[in-house]
């Protein structure tokens, strides 16, 4: 009998703990204030009132109460009074129509502080007032170019996110944006530091308010590279100097190499070849770059090349342009030009007309 009650006690406990061991527990103090999700992608955002560190997100999507993917993403730090943001990709390899619940939930070690759903439905086509022509994105922002449907104005709000990794290291709202009549573009830069050649993903959110309020995302993913652009070339017969614009977050260290060549020689013959260093350059600046040439160059005709070298010597931008140098006049002194303009015999007729006056008056004494 003790035997069978000893039974029946652990039958009991294994039934009323759980087995993974995790602990229900809601914290007020951390909410998840945001969570989207389509069949590819999402994000969520979580706020906290107090400082947290070393927490767990765990993202489940399902079908018919079947799981068919678990994300988990790490969350090092949250302070108290902000909110983080963090983006997730699905790869599910069956994606029937129908309706699909993503779970989100929040750990610390084991214990649960705080957990939400948001249901969407795939593979329907549902009504939109809008039609989305292109999506780009790169070193400097992203844009989308959005076509309201004949007849049918809406009103949408835009959400960009730099994504790194699974970090939402940038994000920018556009609310209440009205598409009409015509194709609306807009176009977001990022306000952050990149590292060249390291890959990001730009998100785009849109939540669109009519007929039926529905949201829809675009991720397009990108390299980090530097950008700049060679402009307003001014070139003569003592040097060059040009505009470097900056087109990129990641930082241009670079420099402008400017070459003269004789281009009847062959092969080409340089006569100048110059290296200026480039002062740091951000998307939005722009920087004056000079070059004196060593020597003035003699009358002719000459290829200039203007490069704009970054990372590993590699080739940004090029410009080529001639340099027309024509034969110096030589200007003539006040002197001579005097002289020029005077007409050939005045002088002897000065003279005879001063020795005639000087004889009639001396008639008149006599």
């Amino acid at each position: 009998m003790r035997a069978i009650l000893i039974i029946i006690l652990f039958l009991i406990t294994i039934l009323v703990c759980p087995v993974s061991g995790e602990e229900e527990y809601i914290d007020s103090n951390i909410v998840i204030t945001d969570l989207y999700s389509d069949i590819d992608s999402g994000d969520i955002t979580v706020f906290s009132q107090n400082d947290y560190q070393e927490l767990r997100v765990e993202i489940k999507i399902s079908k018919d109460d079947r799981i068919l993917q678990t994300k988990s993403i790490d969350i090092e730090q949250i302070r108290a009074g902000y909110d983080i943001m963090k983006a997730f990709s699905w790869d599910v390899e069956s994606t029937e129509d129908g309706l699909y619940t993503v779970t989100a939930s929040i750990y610390d070690n084991d214990r649960k502080l705080t957990s939400t759903t948001y249901n969407f439905v795939h593979g329907r086509p549902a009504i939109s007032s809008i039609k989305i022509d292109s999506v780009f994105s790169d070193s400097t922002g992203m844009s989308i170019m959005i076509t309201p449907h004949p007849g049918v104005p809406a009103i949408i709000d835009l959400t960009f996110m730099l994504v790194d990794g699974n970090d939402v290291i940038y994000t920018k709202s556009n609310e209440n944006i009205p598409v009409h009549t015509a194709t609306t573009t807009v176009t977001e830069g990022w306000d952050r530091i990149l590292e060249a050649n390291k890959d990001y993903e730009a998100r785009v959110k849109i939540i669109i308010h009519s007929p039926v309020q529905r949201t829809v995302s675009y991720v397009k993913p990108f390299q980090a590279t530097e950008k700049v652009a060679i402009t307003d070339v001014f070139k003569d017969r003592r040097g060059s100097s040009i505009t470097l614009e900056g087109e990129s977050q990641v930082p241009f260290e670079g420099y402008v190499r400017f070459t003269v060549l004789e281009p009847w020689y062959d092969p080409e013959r340089t006569v100048q070849a110059i290296d200026q260093k480039s002062p740091l350059l951000l998307s939005g600046d722009d920087e004056t770059i000079e070059a004196i040439w060593d020597e003035p160059l003699e009358p002719g005709k000459y290829r200039l090349i203007i490069e704009a070298v970054g990372n590993a010597e590699k080739v940004i931008d090029t410009k080529e342009t001639i340099i027309e140098v024509e034969e110096r006049r030589v200007q003539p002194t006040p002197e001579e030009d005097e002289n020029d303009r005077s007409i050939p015999g005045f002088a002897g007729i000065y003279a005879l007309i001063a020795l005639i006056s000087a004889i009639l008056i001396r008639s008149k004494k006599n």
